[in-house]
């Protein structure tokens, strides 16, 4: 990953926040301990939110098409909103200090394409998705 390029601010501020929440427990003696989610999805998650699984199913419950603005090959992991807060639950009480734990869903890696095509004929009668065929990294 180029951590010069536009599109790297998102990781490169996560794996910021680490390290200042690691040099926070060294500096003051608390345990830290890292939950990295994976694309959550459910109940409640905000309609403003930029993730895929928001704006494709934004897309299909008004009846739009849904626009890959990518070929849509990329991977991504997708967990569920109460198996997220499982997995905090967890960590809670049986995280080790000082380490990180991903949380996802170990057996769904899926690609950005078959998430729009999921999500288009899940709803009958409803958008369909195209891809412009540019990537917004470039």
């Amino acid at each position: 990953m180029n951590h010069l390029d536009t599109r790297s601010s998102y990781s490169e501020g996560k794996r910021a926040c680490e390290c200042y929440c690691y040099a926070y427990a060294k500096e003051y003696g608390v345990n830290v301990t890292i939950a990295r989610l994976a694309q959550t999805f459910g109940p409640g998650v905000a309609g403003e939110d930029n993730r895929v699984s928001i704006q494709f199913a934004k897309s299909a419950l008004q009846n739009k098409d849904i626009v890959l603005h990518t070929k849509g090959e990329s991977l991504s992991n997708f967990c569920y909103l109460t198996d997220a807060l499982t997995g905090i639950l967890v960590l809670l009480k049986a995280g080790v200090p000082g380490e990180a734990y991903n949380i996802c869903n170990a057996k769904e890696t899926r690609s950005i394409y078959d998430i729009a095509k999921l999500v288009a004929d899940e709803v009958v009668g409803g958008p369909h998705f195209r891809s412009d065929g540019h990537s917004r990294n470039k």
